[in-house]
């Protein structure tokens, strides 16, 4: 970062090419904006912007770690004010929101930063992290190690969701009735007093497994398996029906499938060229606009085809759940180990937020429809706690995807970030799913039973 410079105009400069490089991020995210861009709507010089900045790079994380130390204060001012459980939480949901919705153009670069330096978003992520297990958790809470490391990137994932769904893609203020379904089941967890048969552990996996989750149950998913050369390989999406032989050009679809799903994991979609796409497919760059108009068509294609892959997996590993309780912690253990060893592929999700935000919405759009009837259903039942299904469900959807980044896919910050395996991450959410941070603190915990082999 240069020095911040002595003069008023020089000062009053900065500010304004801060000002311009935010609305151009915004309107244009960090790929299609240009310094030359923001020098011409500061009308500066592009020599001028160098005497302030290194290169682009340099202010669009600055306006992301503006963010960041926005929000560290935001929340820590309203979880340092006395009351309950649920009030701090009350208080740091809607400070969160209200910070994130009035500057919500910041809030899009910050998202957007983990493609560009990652470390940024994760030492800010750390830093909410750790001043949200000073206020919530306490010395003589029996909580242990894990829950304390665990549920504050929960709490923020249930946040970062439900945001996303109102700020980000409606571009209005989260409904109040929705914050209050929030912070009900961040405070008490949706399990109702109903007796809760023990859970089989450890759950049924794919032969891809995190480490020491089990795996006992094959997903044959044909991107995953490797390039579609066999025509009898198993497939998904675009693949022939049972009973009939996949064409030529179906298996040369699956296959540049295949290649994307490589190039855009590896290189990022803005790195990926085409070229790259059917040199590692083996087929000629002409043969691709056959199948595909564009590199963004085929991005969409993957992201559904990513989508279908996940729910087959959940699927399966909830197929034997008692009720709706177990199905949402063996949902959740079914998620942390599909996305370990899967970091290409979810960001391929991730970065599509950045290209083409109407598919990556229906992506989480088609994961929470799945939730909804089911929790209402379970609340008919009495399982669940009667908390709105759809906020709920997007709550869940968020504590998995923060989880998910967290502890299978980011790196710590440093040597002294905490560290857990993947059966404690599960056994300290599904906790906190159930019982919420209430019952966690009172030392609650999911009944686990060995699965029968």
């Amino acid at each position: 970062m240069k020095p911040l410079p002595s003069r008023r105009d020089g000062r009053e400069t900065r500010a304004r090419l801060l000002d311009v490089a935010q609305r151009a991020f915004e309107e244009r995210g960090y790929h299609g904006a240009s310094v030359a861009e923001i020098c011409r709507r500061a009308s500066v010089a592009n020599g001028t912007f160098y005497r302030y900045f290194h290169d682009k790079d340099e202010v669009f994380l600055h306006l992301a770690e503006r963010l960041g130390q926005g929000l560290e204060a935001v929340l820590s001012t309203a979880l340092k004010r006395p009351g309950t459980v649920e009030d701090r939480l009350c208080r740091a949901l809607g400070a969160f929101y209200s910070y994130v919705g009035e500057h919500r153009a910041l809030w899009q670069i910050f998202r957007e930063a983990e493609f560009v330096r990652l470390e940024l978003p994760v030492r800010v992520y750390h830093r909410l992290a750790r001043r949200i297990e000073e206020h919530i958790f306490t010395r003589d809470d029996q909580a242990g190690e894990a829950a304390r490391a665990a549920i504050p990137f929960a709490l923020m994932g249930c946040a970062y969701m439900v945001g996303t769904r109102y700020i980000i893609w409606e571009n209005r203020p989260v409904p109040e009735a929705d914050l209050e379904a929030v912070v009900a089941f961040a405070t008490r967890g949706l399990s109702t007093d109903a007796p809760l048969a023990p859970v089989p552990w450890p759950p049924a996996a794919g032969d891809t497994a995190g480490p020491g989750l089990g795996a006992t149950v094959k997903d044959t998913t044909a991107l995953d398996d490797g390039p579609p050369d066999d025509p009898g390989a198993p497939a998904d999406g675009g693949a022939a029906e049972p009973g009939r032989d996949e064409t030529a050009g179906e298996r040369t679809r699956r296959r540049l499938l295949w290649a994307a799903e490589q190039c855009f994991g590896e290189m990022g979609y803005f790195g990926a060229q085409i070229a790259d796409i059917t040199r590692l497919a083996g087929v000629a760059q002409g043969t691709f606009y056959v199948h595909f108009p564009g590199k963004v068509d085929i991005l969409r294609e993957l992201v559904r085809d990513i989508n279908r892959r996940l729910r087959r997996r959940v699927r399966m590993a909830i197929a034997a759940a008692g009720d709706r309780r177990h199905a949402e912690v063996l949902g959740l253990a079914a998620f942390l180990q599909w996305l370990h060893g899967r970091g290409g592929i979810y960001r391929i999700v991730r970065e599509a937020e950045f290209v083409d935000e109407e598919v990556a919405r229906w992506y989480y759009t088609r994961l929470a429809q799945g939730y909804v009837p089911a929790l209402a259903a379970a609340a008919e039942a009495g399982t669940v706690r009667p908390i709105a299904p759809e906020p709920l469900a997007y709550a869940l959807l968020g504590l998995g995807h923060i989880s998910g980044l967290r502890w299978v896919l980011w790196p710590g910050p440093g040597p002294d970030a905490v560290q857990l395996d993947l059966p404690d991450v599960v056994r300290s959410l599904g906790a906190f799913i159930l019982y919420g941070v209430e019952g966690v603190r009172r030392g609650a915990g999911v009944p686990f039973t060995p699965a029968p082999k």
